[in-house]
């Protein structure tokens, strides 16, 4: 029933806000600038701000202490799907990616960014190019990894790493435990992934902002990363948890922390 009045208010805000562009915001700059110009003025306004402003007060209204089934944008958009997760450490970690071939993404400032549109344009190979920042729990992720699908970094296979201490495993609830960049430390640790596929490039559906088109089902990039790991031999069990479930796969449950969205754990070697 929650869900239902949840679902039905929403649709009545989504046209409330559709209503608004159409009727208000587009004719006042279409008025001032011509037709042309307002439709791309609204257009910018209504991606940019407007659609990205009221889902991100959707967010906050209904944020609830589990790992959600999306990360999100630095505007509150949901995006990849939380969909592995690693325990060990960042060495092995790291390792296994290494042997099965992916790249650790380079840090995302100027002089790699640059390098990154030209080999967009030219259609130059950049096997580490870095990515954009996504947010778990407010926080952005801590490094990432990818291989690459031809000579452009347009197409890759992707994931994003968040990590968490191992002592703190019974405190996950804890928001404060979330807003401290987990760097590669040495000891045990849960590394949480967003794992998907970039296609090329699309537009979101819910703003219509330009951004990288991915393959829709990604329950397939999950099991490709685990089957590259296995047969690289780096791998000791793999196990499910169930949307709903407890995360227990240390031992014992962690109490109020559960999954939106089907994940599988994977034990390192």
């Amino acid at each position: 029933f929650q869900r239902t009045i949840i679902r039905l208010a929403s649709l009545v805000i989504s046209f409330a806000i559709l209503f608004i562009i159409l009727f208000n915001v587009l004719p006042y700059f279409a008025d001032k600038t011509g037709w042309l110009w307002g439709i791309l003025i609204t257009y910018i306004i209504s991606a940019y701000f407007i659609f990205p402003t009221t889902i991100r007060f959707k967010n906050i209204i209904l944020r609830k202490k589990h790992i959600p089934a999306y990360t999100h944008t630095p505007d509150g958009l949901p995006l990849d799907p939380v969909n592995l997760i690693f325990v060990g450490s960042f060495e092995q970690l790291n390792n296994a990616f290494y042997k099965a071939g992916w790249c650790l993404a380079d840090e995302r400032n100027i002089k790699n960014l640059v390098r990154f549109v030209l080999c967009l344009i030219f259609i130059k190979p950049y096997p580490s190019a870095p990515f954009s920042p996504l947010f778990l729990f407010g926080r952005k992720q801590d490094f990432g990894f990818q291989k690459a699908l031809g000579n452009s970094p347009r197409k890759r296979h992707h994931i994003r790493i968040w990590g968490v201490s191992a002592k703190n495993a019974q405190k996950l609830y804890k928001k404060e435990i979330w807003q401290k960049d987990h760097k590669p430390v040495r000891n045990i640790s849960i590394w949480i992934g967003a794992a998907t596929e970039d296609t090329g490039f699309g537009y979101r559906r819910d703003t219509y902002q330009i951004t990288h088109s991915v393959k829709l089902n990604a329950d397939l990039e999950r099991e490709y990363i685990i089957k590259e790991l296995k047969k690289s031999k780096v791998v000791s069990s793999v196990e499910d948890v169930k949307p709903g479930g407890d995360l227990s796969f240390l031992g014992e449950p962690v109490n109020h922390f559960v999954t939106d969205g089907k994940i599988k754990v994977m034990f390192l070697n």
